[in-house]
């Protein structure tokens, strides 16, 4: 509540002319007892002075008051409220000759119920309203006790603390409790008050505010979850982010400080918002962190997939962790849980010949273990430890698909070990155990299709299909193609009479008998590569029909087309050639301009992929879904590729005069250093830089803290401050690398600039850093996710995730993405001040 007073009171004090505070000539060195009006101009000037002077006693800031009543040069109301420390001024708040912002500021400095009227007329938002019952509550129970006490240390010494009577615990007791019923039912009034300003007070924090005063946590959990179970709360609403984080930092600590959620549900339907700060809490638990964030990754069960997986476990890297021995205590964890729940071994093993059911949730959080292991190759013994023992229980529950599946899940890096020697050994085992499997069942698949698909005519068309293929690579093999190319002599020699055959006037013709036979070559192409995948020889085929074709036939290129696409490794170049001939032919060949199209994307060729999809999709008259998809996925890659190249030559800029100012705005400024006697050129330009910085005049301190760094600063300090604010400066015009080098660098000179203070951060200084982070324009995402404490360079760092653009700059920020997921994913904000902890 401090926060909303303190923001008022330099609003108001702005309003107060200048020359009111400094000219001496001019002020009121008195109370106006003569009950005389004053002029209007001074009436004004002096409920601005009341009203700032209330704003600061309202954030608690007294000395404050105190100052601005100096530089008011009103001394008697300064000596008023300095009095109010030790004494009460109850009687001056109700007189009624006093104007209302007066009577406010008295009232303010002694809340009672006999002033809670003048009180209340000055509230506007409803945390006035909470500040002014709660003030008067403490303010009554600390002078009801305070009447109790007859006689005091300093009036009686040692005497008058033995007089005292003992207090009668019961009594107390009852007294506290009448006490607290009074403190419910007066904070209960404030349901249904009326504020002229803010959020009213049905809003869900005042209600949420209300609710944990009173106690009443687990009931305010029940509502929310099950509000969000059932959909009741807008996602698009603006009070659902803000809501959303609140429970999650609510569960969150409850769970940290091991305080039992009745429901387990609840927690689950709030790990999104939750996920991106656990690792930053449990880091702060010292010997215990790793133990406790590994419960949290157990309690995750299948809620999260392997990629959410995946980045909590590194987040505890970035907090302090120890993310092998997380991935391990976790992975453990998880074994035991699922093992708690599955029936033990017991009797012979059983048949393999009955159906097996689906898997069980508990099955599957089991073979979910074996992630939190195989995620990094540190973990990797444990992994194949944890996965003999996983494949030994599977087997022996007759679970042959789920441990199959396991081994299917796990790196090949894990075959590669070799101690110990039992170990791998039995691992290498069960692999070549479920690929004889696999061929057993790949042999009865293929003799069940035969019995059932090869009935007397199909069989006899494949033997013919079979025979004549066999033909075909005979002729083609290299010590046959001689005997091949003898054909031509064979038809062409007058004495086989064989060329009368196309002669005839009512004979065929040869271009025909061509046409024919290529035909004839593109039929057995296609049998060979649909069934059997051998795109090798069909595209031989393919393109002895092309050769013997009288006329271009755009489909047998674009078949050929194909089978070089389907081949391993596809043979892209060829794709393109071939469609291209294709094209030449039919215009309209839908089929090869996506087959090209997709060649093209391969080859990176984003623009002309473009072009082909974007022309099927036309031809296709828009009815093609997959098209249209293909044309949006290419269009992306080539903003991503346009970008990048605008990226990279791009020069280097500092952001917007506003962010710089908000950036370093953040941090608490440290004292210049002091150069030595006798100061070189580059101390002087470190300490212009400074001064520059001071003046907010940000691209003339770029300009000389480089000038400083090149000209050479003389000691160890200041050269240490000049890499730190030139590190700064690269950070904001995002050079990560020279960014590192100043800070390391500056870091071995004066490694006092690593500090790790404790600090909280409220919503409040979340949502600041959100809007920030709104308002940049060089490629900072536009979501704040978390802070943390950077242990190596400075004292906090704030992390940053991949969020929305703004569209005015969407190619600009793209071309930098790749730039900022290609150093961790995360954006390093520091400085040469220190947080505000």
């Amino acid at each position: 509540m401090a926060d909303v007073g303190d923001g008022t009171a330099k609003e108001a004090e702005k309003d107060i002319p200048d020359w009111r505070l400094e000219n001496s000539d001019f002020h009121v060195s008195y109370i106006n007892t003569s009950r005389k009006t004053l002029g209007a101009d001074d009436a004004a000037i002096e409920k601005l002075l009341a009203q700032a002077i209330y704003s600061f006693i309202r954030a608690g800031r007294l000395d404050d008051a105190i100052e601005l009543c100096r530089r008011a040069h009103q001394p008697w109301r300064a000596a008023s409220i300095r009095g109010s420390l030790l004494f009460q001024w109850r009687a001056i708040a109700n007189e009624q000759y006093l104007s209302d912002p007066e009577r406010v500021v008295y009232a303010a400095l002694t809340p009672t119920p006999q002033t809670s009227t003048v009180l209340r007329s000055a509230c506007r938002t409803w945390e006035d309203h909470l500040w002014v019952q709660i003030s008067i509550l403490c303010e009554e129970k600390q002078s009801s006790e305070m009447l109790k006490l007859k006689r005091c240390f300093w009036e009686g010494a040692l005497a008058a603390l033995e007089e005292m009577s003992a207090p009668l615990n019961g009594a107390d007791e009852e007294e506290e409790e009448e006490w607290q019923k009074e403190v419910i039912s007066a904070l209960e009034t404030l349901d249904g008050v009326v504020v002229e300003g803010g959020p009213p007070a049905d809003n869900a924090s005042h209600v949420s505010q209300l609710t944990i005063i009173f106690n009443r946590i687990q009931p305010l959990l029940d509502t929310f979850a099950a509000g969000l179970r059932d959909g009741i709360y807008d996602p698009e609403s603006s009070e659902y982010p803000t809501m959303a984080r609140f429970f999650a930092h609510l569960c969150l600590c409850l769970f940290l400080q091991m305080v039992e959620i009745h429901h387990r549900w609840r927690f689950k339907l709030f790990w999104r918002h939750i996920s991106k700060l656990i690792a930053m809490y449990a880091g702060a638990l010292g010997d215990n962190a790793v133990e406790r964030y590994a419960m949290f990754l157990t309690s995750l069960d299948l809620s999260a997939d392997i990629k959410e997986r995946r980045l909590a476990l590194t987040r505890a890297r970035e907090h302090g962790l120890d993310v092998k021995t997380v991935a391990i205590a976790t992975a453990e964890r998880t074994v035991e849980k699922a093992f708690e729940h599955l029936p033990p071994l017991r009797g012979p093993l059983p048949s393999i010949v009955v159906l097996q059911p689906e898997p069980s949730n508990v099955e599957m959080l089991l073979l979910r273990s074996i992630d939190w292991t195989s995620f990094m190759e540190a973990t990797n013994d444990t992994a194949l430890e944890q996965v003999t023992v996983i494949l030994r229980f599977f087997l022996g529950t007759r679970r042959v698909n789920l441990a199959r599946k396991l081994l299917d899940t796990l790196p090949p890096e894990i075959a590669a070990i070799s101690e110990p020697e039992h170990r791998a050994t039995g691992y290498l085992h069960y692999r070549q155990f479920f690929n004889i499997w696999e061929f057993l069942d790949r042999v009865t698949e293929y003799r069940s299709l035969e019995v059932s698909l090869m009935n007397k005519d199909t069989r006899a068309e494949w033997l013919r299909d079979y025979k004549l293929g066999r033909c075909l690579s005979l002729l083609l093999r290299d010590r046959n193609r001689c005997v091949t190319l003898e054909l031509a002599n064979i038809v062409a020699d007058s004495r086989n009479k064989l060329y009368d055959d196309f002669l005839q006037p009512d004979g065929r013709r040869l271009g025909e008998y061509l046409s024919v036979l290529g035909h004839e070559y593109a039929k057995m192409a296609g049998r060979i590569s649909s069934p059997g995948r051998r795109f090798t020889q069909a595209t031989e085929l393919y393109t002895q029909a092309i050769q013997v074709s009288p006329k271009p036939e755009p489909v047998f290129h674009g078949n050929r087309a194909a089978c070089y696409l389907n081949m391993s490794p596809p043979q892209f170049e060829l794709v393109v050639e071939d469609c291209d001939a294709a094209l030449r032919h039919d215009l309209n060949y839908i089929k090869a301009l996506n087959r090209r199209a997709n060649a093209l994307e391969a080859l990176s060729r984003y623009a002309e992929a473009l072009r082909d999809f974007t022309a099927a999709t036309v031809l296709d008259e828009f009815q093609n879904e997959a098209a249209a998809q293909s044309v949006e996925r290419v269009l992306k890659k080539l903003v991503t590729e346009k970008a990048q190249t605008i990226a990279a030559t791009r020069d280097p800029r500092l952001p917007s005069q506003t962010f710089i100012s908000a950036y370093f705005a953040a941090f608490r400024k440290r004292a210049q250093p002091t150069p030595p006697e006798t100061s070189s050129q580059g101390d002087q330009t470190l300490l212009l830089a400074l001064d520059a910085l001071e003046a907010a005049d940000y691209a003339h301190a770029l300009s000389l803290v480089n000038e400083a760094v090149d000209q050479g600063v003389s000691w160890d300090i200041g050269r240490a401050e000049a890499l730190n604010l030139r590190g700064t400066f690269k950070f904001l015009t995002s050079d990560i690398k020279g960014t590192k080098a100043d800070l390391e660098e500056s870091l071995a000179l004066n490694p006092s600039l690593t500090q790790s203070p404790h600090f909280t951060i409220y919503q409040p200084q979340l949502t600041w850093l959100s809007s920030i982070a709104n308002r940049a324009t060089c490629g900072v995402p536009s979501a704040c996710e978390s802070a943390y404490i950077y242990r190596k360079g400075f004292s906090l760092a704030y992390l940053f995730a991949p969020g929305t653009f703004d569209n005015t700059h969407i190619v600009e920020l793209i071309a930098e993405l790749p730039e900022h997921v290609k150093y961790a994913g995360k954006f390093v904000l520091t400085a040469p001040f220190t947080l505000h902890s």
